[in-house]
């Protein structure tokens, strides 16, 4: 927990689930013929993110996958709104103790690990 609150942005929860997501199903693309076609998918309108069309589309689905999960689940993706404290500010770290932000926030990461376990042991 904790890895970008002080600048708001994206959840420490969701950016370590789509890291763990891209260590399972990651690879990397080293064929210009994929690459090049993937390009050409995408100048004709097809759908160049498909899992099948290079190595690196499953995990980058998969993240995408997740960060949809996550902002049905829990309204945003970002930090400062989820937690409504500025980090970078004495007030708002002591609205996040005040207000047992830590339960919210520990909560918050098990469901993101227990989604990524599913995710993983499904393949998908």
């Amino acid at each position: 927990m904790g890895g970008t609150l002080f600048e708001g942005m994206t959840c420490s929860a969701l950016t370590a689930g789509v890291m763990a997501l891209g260590l399972a199903f990651g690879e990397i693309e080293d064929s210009r013929r994929k690459v090049a076609r993937m390009l050409a998918m995408m100048a004709a309108g097809r759908n160049a993110a498909a899992d099948d069309v290079n190595a690196f589309n499953r995990a980058m689905n998969r993240g995408h996958d997740l960060a949809a999960w996550f902002e049905a689940q829990f309204g945003s993706t970002q930090c400062r709104a989820l937690t409504g404290c500025d980090f970078a500010t004495a007030d708002g770290v002591h609205a996040y103790v005040e207000h047992n932000g830590t339960t919210e926030c520990e909560r918050i990461a098990r469901l993101v690990a227990e989604r990524v376990a599913v995710m993983i042991a499904e393949g998908s």
